[in-house]
């Protein structure tokens, strides 16, 4: 009987479906959490450690410009990196975008180019509806096999949400709710009590559930993918591609019969739930380069009050045009900015997300932190030279762990932490006969200051060789006002880095 007499006879045609081999199916796992829990670092330290497998991610974005997808496709090791943008994964338009970008990493899978797919959901995402169109059991997505899904949690956001019985945003119950595990993300920024307190009340929301704890989003792919170690003598399952070094791994096959069984009553999503629930974006672009010293008052003073998440690239006027810094804005007014090396022309590119927003104000406030026409020549150079004045006392009257450049540019004031002075030791010989890198020590520094949420803002450039931490001249605030914080910080980077015993004459 040829083909089309067997579709006339529906017993014969399931019966030769029933002998064909099946196609193989695509394992997925769903990375969500909330706005700024830190969903994108396990995702870039998946791709940046799995080994012998072929990882794709999908990421999805609120904005219509997927900052995410820029920074996993800029400082990941994906194989392919699709983006889901202009709406949550939970609504009825990005459900098909999601849909459309898995299935085409279904057909490269079946070109051998993909053995496992990590997608990350926007902050203010539902996951519910997700679940359900990568589970379903027909249409392109039959052949989608759901091995996890995992929930990123700020630590120390919702220990203080906690701690001031806030009500939570609905989105993150129901990513709560919708986890088989969940990550306790930063547990090394938040108080000492925050972990406990935090797991009571996860474990209180979703009773069983398997809760891991990390810093700077380091899990194990096996506790969140649906993939095992490698035993040397294999296993079915295997992916076999080469690999040198480092754990091998390969896809478990049964993971369906380990996800969590429990059903929680996670409330469905509205069509249009970013309207009700209150957010909105801001998109910001321009081709150009901010004033630091602006850009400093900017986030002290205008920073708008129901801004959750700022994410994007920032340039800087007083930086050269291959320059540019990643930066993020999260949790508790903590800031992240990072330097990358800038293709193309200068570009400033940001997504700011939040409630109540003045989108008029928040751009034209943003607006004002370009430099003007020929601004250098235009300062007063006596003030300038004044408060430059004031941080050389500022800092000779504080503890010997400072050095200050004399070749700084005029509208910058640089300065190193060079904690080896206090002990007598250069820094040579720390990283030498010690193995402390005082450059190391000064960007753990920046972080430390940056993460504090208090408005301290530091960046780095280098002068005469050496990287120097910088803050801009001429501006509305004060380094005066933060040096507290810095020293604060410094005795943190001691403690943790030179106070353990490893630095010692014997």
């Amino acid at each position: 009987m040829g083909l089309d007499e067997d579709r006339t006879n529906i017993f014969t045609y399931r019966e030769n479906l029933a002998w064909q081999a099946q196609p193989k199916q695509l394992p997925v796992t769903i990375v969500t959490g909330s706005l700024g829990s830190g969903k994108t670092t396990p995702l870039k330290h998946i791709l940046n450690n799995k080994q012998n497998l072929r990882v794709a991610a999908a990421v999805n974005d609120f904005s219509s410009v997927n900052i995410d997808h820029q920074l996993v496709s800029r400082e990941s090791n994906a194989n392919e990196v699709v983006g889901v943008s202009n709406g949550c994964v939970c609504c009825s338009s990005g459900t098909d975008d999601l849909v459309e970008a898995v299935w085409k990493l279904l057909v490269n899978s079946d070109a051998g180019k993909i053995d496992y797919v990590v997608v990350e959901t926007s902050g203010v995402a539902n996951p519910l509806r997700s679940i359900q169109v990568l589970e379903a059991s027909y249409g392109k997505m039959y052949r989608v096999r759901l091995d996890c899904v995992a929930t990123v949690v700020d630590t120390d956001v919702l220990y203080h949400q906690l701690m001031a019985n806030a009500v939570l945003e609905t989105s993150t119950t129901a990513q709560l709710l919708c986890a088989d595990v969940v990550i306790l993300n930063k547990i090394d920024i938040a108080p000492p009590s925050a972990v406990s307190l935090v797991r009571e009340h996860v474990n209180s929301l979703v009773p069983g559930v398997r809760i891991l704890e990390c810093q700077f989003g380091k899990v194990s792919l096996c506790d969140v993918l649906g993939v095992g170690e490698l035993s040397t003598n294999g296993s079915e399952g295997i992916v076999s591609h080469d690999q040198e070094h480092g754990v091998q791994y390969k896809i478990v096959t049964d993971l369906r019969e380990q996800r969590s069984k429990r059903i929680h009553p996670v409330v469905q999503s509205s069509p249009n739930h970013t309207k009700t629930d209150g957010f909105d974006s801001v998109v910001f672009e321009e081709a150009s380069g901010f004033s630091l010293a602006k850009w400093q008052d900017w986030l002290n003073l205008q920073i708008p009050s129901g801004l959750v998440r700022m994410k994007g690239t920032i340039c800087f006027a007083e930086d050269n045009a291959k320059v540019a810094w990643s930066f993020h804005f999260s949790g508790r007014k903590r800031i992240e900015c990072t330097q990358f090396p800038s293709v193309g022309e200068r570009r400033i590119q940001l997504v700011l997300i939040g409630k109540g927003f003045d989108k008029a104000a928040i751009i034209e406030s943003l607006r004002m932190c370009f430099p003007n026409t020929d601004e250098q020549l235009q300062r007063d150079i006596g003030l300038v030279q004044s408060e430059r004045a004031e941080y050389v006392t500022m800092i000779s009257q504080s503890r010997d762990l400072w050095e200050i450049s004399q070749d700084s540019p005029e509208h910058l004031f640089a300065f190193r932490f060079s904690p080896g002075r206090e002990m007598g030791r250069d820094e040579n010989t720390l990283k030498l006969r010690f193995g402390i890198d005082t450059d190391q020590l000064n960007f753990l520094l920046i972080k430390y200051v940056n993460f504090s949420a208090t408005g301290a803002f530091l960046t780095w450039q280098n002068i005469g060789n050496k990287l120097m931490l910088r803050f801009a001249l001429g501006g509305n605030i004060s380094m005066r006002s933060f040096w507290s914080v810095i020293e604060q910080q410094a005795d943190l980077v001691i403690n943790e880095r030179m106070r353990s015993g490893a630095i010692c004459d014997c």
